[in-house]
């Protein structure tokens, strides 16, 4: 493996950690990691970074714990970006490049519709995780079926191919989601020179209703014990996550979103809240209340360490980078539970808060399209699954039994 230009280049990456705020620990890492990369890269069964990872951290290597093997992959990822690409690493040591093994395994007629199809995702500007999901399950589409019936064109596949890998024993063996997001990939791929056998093999894909699970959100009782926990200035909560739980509890953003949270998305003057959203790209603009504003503010100017990085929200245990919309769901979560909410019995996270602040604008008559814009769907659909889980929506479905006689001995 050819590591001239790393070996000439790393100090250059060292000095760019120092300089955004990596913490020293961080820096070493990296520092040792690719002086082992430059160390061994000269033997002649290491030919690539995959080569080089097999041999030191692979689980055949004794004694390398699953979470070290795990570690070791992220920081080698972000050395090969750098060594391949040229890309730099932006404070986290996750980063998605492409899509994993089953896009990997394909054959290069296959592969290129796979990143047709991802570059047109990219241009509807959806979030590379999105991207990647999409293109591991078309790659995982496409490598069955090659692998299952021994071809290794794109024009060999026929109906009876297509079927028998969505439908198994009777049954589909896959999530209503996962089969139309390979529908909507292949139809995606009109554009590419084997178009029109894409979107042959997509008018074969039996025909699925996407179904969208409900279940009870907040109950009014446990709304109160939210908004008395986060209001109550008296609590162990810290000023970061009561901001942030404010913030959820009355706009319902998503946990990205939040994440990505930056100060110049707030207009301080005219009292708005304007942000790209992380999953659709579409802008979004909303009201900011003073209670969260103040919550924020108070955040920043006591809690929030001075490093430069624009996201308003830290992490808690490591000051030189942004919180992860991971932590933004555990933060609620534990607020949750200190409210006196038994948590294993009731879904938890971000999106109870999304599903709360839509079932409330329902409940308060407010008509379908405003809700569907305030919450930043590009659907006013989108907001339908809401609908169908208010209490009182429900209950005007319910049917009277007064017109049904039961007898004496059907009572309890």
């Amino acid at each position: 493996m050819d590591t001239k230009s790393l070996q000439s280049r790393y100090p250059a990456l060292l000095e760019y950690m120092r300089a955004i705020g990596y913490h020293k620990v961080t820096i070493a890492r990296f520092h040792a990691e690719i002086k082992r990369v430059i160390r061994f890269a000269s033997l002649p069964e290491v030919k690539s970074y995959d080569d080089f990872f097999e041999k030191m951290y692979g689980e055949s290597v004794f004694g390398v714990p699953k979470w070290k093997s795990r570690e070791k992959k992220r920081l080698l990822n972000q050395i090969r970006l750098f060594d391949e690409e040229n890309i730099y690493p932006d404070n986290t040591f996750y980063r998605v490049t492409s899509a994993r093994s089953c896009y990997n395994q394909l054959l290069p007629e296959f592969k290129s519709i796979a990143d047709y199809i991802g570059d047109v995702m990219a241009e509807r500007r959806l979030k590379p995780t999105t991207i990647v999901t999409c293109k591991n399950c078309i790659g995982a589409f496409f490598l069955a079926i090659c692998n299952d019936n021994k071809i290794s064109r794109i024009q060999e596949i026929d109906e009876d191919m297509v079927k028998r890998y969505f439908i198994r024993d009777n049954k589909l063996y896959l999530c209503s989601g996962s089969v139309c997001r390979i529908k909507r990939a292949l139809l995606d791929a009109a554009g590419h020179k084997h178009g029109d056998e894409c979107a042959r093999i997509a008018n074969v894909i039996p025909k699925i209703k996407r179904v969208r699970r409900m279940y009870p959100g907040l109950s009014e009782k446990n709304k109160e014990k939210v908004e008395r926990y986060i209001l109550d200035e008296t609590n162990s909560l810290s000023n970061r996550d009561r901001a942030i739980m404010l913030l959820i509890y009355y706009t319902g953003l998503r946990s990205c979103d939040v994440a990505n949270l930056k100060i110049d998305n707030i207009d301080w003057q005219r009292g708005f809240l304007h942000i790209e959203q992380q999953k659709t790209g579409a802008e979004l603009k909303l009201k900011l209340e003073p209670i969260i504003g103040n919550a924020i503010y108070n955040y920043i100017t006591t809690e929030r360490h001075k490093v430069n990085i624009p996201n308003i929200f830290l992490a808690a245990d490591h000051h030189y980078r942004a919180v992860k919309p991971a932590t933004i769901g555990a933060i609620c979560t534990r607020a949750m539970a200190a409210a006196g909410i038994d948590v294993k019995s009731c879904r938890t996270g971000t999106h109870v808060f999304r599903h709360k602040v839509a079932t409330d604008l329902i409940e308060t008559g407010i008509n379908i399209p405003t809700i569907s814009a305030l919450l930043g769907h590009t659907k006013p659909q989108s907001v339908n699954h809401y609908v169908g889980s208010t209490y009182h929506r429900l209950k005007q479905c319910a049917l009277s039994i007064e017109d049904y006689p039961i007898r004496k001995e059907g009572l309890l």
